[in-house]
């Protein structure tokens, strides 16, 4: 399918005034922002989960305490640690997933809340409406979306046995917080602009944008069941299990020639003496034994894949915004005036 043009004379030095020109140039340099932002999101999101250990189909978390289990030893159930969320699977920088993700989410959302694309984009704008609250909830397109999947990316959550009362506040006041942000924000500009008689669409374009709207609805409806799946005591077999880490499991994985998990019980050992978490029910400061199996492994993939795909959706709407501007094509052969004039002054 070809990208829709529009009909335009070419803009030259002779039918062109400065004030067009200007504008113009915004409608381009929003354009182009947008184009840039968006393709940097969804390369970098894509190569990041790529770059994870295990089949493309199983995203193994790349985290070396967690390839086997607190006795060095490989999981009971024969399956690796899935992470609980995408963020958590690239949340360590210093892994190649963690360094593309943490670059795409820097440029890829900056260029897209500089852009300020829903002022210039007739597809995105509700320029001509009356209604001055809409239009200002419209203009949150490119704040509060990239906003939002900034603070997913850089309020990265921490695994089930390391959520203390700080990674709670991380989880609720800030990486759900921006969640919630950037996807409410899609769903309901996205909405209003495609129910909107002042918003212009080329030919299948509002086909496209639906399509892509209703599988970004269908993606978080997965990811919500399969987060409360998880959540709530169903009696679904069978999560990630873990224990207390005492002497035998330390020794344990010193014999099994596991330095690496041998360090990390001895440090949650000592994090659970400090804080003397024996009493809770919880499994903080504890050592994974076993990872998620079953009907339980199943959840979980359901739940990463939902929240990864609902996001690469909500990226692609703005390509498809971008792809069918009309405005692009008027800025083609767009070219600078010789001069300005001001009050009987001539600038070039």
């Amino acid at each position: 399918m070809a990208a829709p043009t529009a009909e335009a004379t070419p803009l030259t030095e002779s039918n062109i005034d400065p004030g067009a020109y200007v504008f113009l140039q915004s409608v381009q340099h929003a354009a182009n922002l947008l184009l840039t932002g968006s393709l940097v999101l969804l390369i970098c999101l894509t190569s990041a989960i790529c770059t994870l250990n295990g089949p493309l189909w199983l995203p193994a978390s790349i985290d070396e305490r967690v390839t086997l289990n607190m006795f060095g030893e490989p999981f009971p159930s024969g399956w690796p640690y899935i992470p609980t969320s995408v963020s958590s699977s690239v949340d360590n920088v210093d892994s190649a997933a963690g360094k593309i993700f943490r670059c795409g989410i820097l440029v890829g959302s900056f260029s897209i809340l500089i852009s300020n694309y829903p002022m210039y984009l007739s597809n995105a704008s509700r320029r001509q409406s009356s209604n001055a609250v809409l239009n200002r909830v419209n203009a949150l397109r490119s704040i509060a979306e990239p906003v939002g999947i900034a603070i997913i990316g850089y309020c990265n959550l921490a695994e089930i046995n390391m959520m203390t009362s700080g990674e709670y506040v991380v989880l609720y006041g800030f990486h759900m917080t921006g969640a919630l942000l950037a996807i409410f924000t899609y769903l309901i500009t996205e909405w209003q602009d495609l129910n909107a008689p002042s918003v212009s669409f080329a030919q299948h374009e509002k086909t496209v944008r639906w399509a892509i709207y209703w599988c970004v609805v269908f993606f978080l409806v997965g990811f919500i069941t399969g987060e409360a799946l998880g959540a709530l005591p169903l009696g679904i077999c069978c999560f990630d299990a873990y224990l207390p880490v005492n002497h035998t499991a330390i020794d344990k994985a010193y014999q099994n020639q596991a330095y690496i998990q041998e360090a990390n019980n001895k440090r949650l050992m000592e994090l659970s003496s400090v804080y003397n978490t024996s009493s809770s029910d919880a499994p903080l400061y504890q050592g994974l034994y076993d990872t998620a199996h079953g009907w339980g492994l199943f959840i979980r993939l359901m739940g990463f894949w939902c929240e990864f795909w609902m996001f690469e959706f909500m990226i692609m709407a703005n390509l498809v915004v971008w792809y069918f501007n009309p405005e692009r094509s008027l800025t083609q052969n767009l070219v600078k005036p010789s001069f300005v004039q001001v009050n009987d002054r001539k600038y070039p």
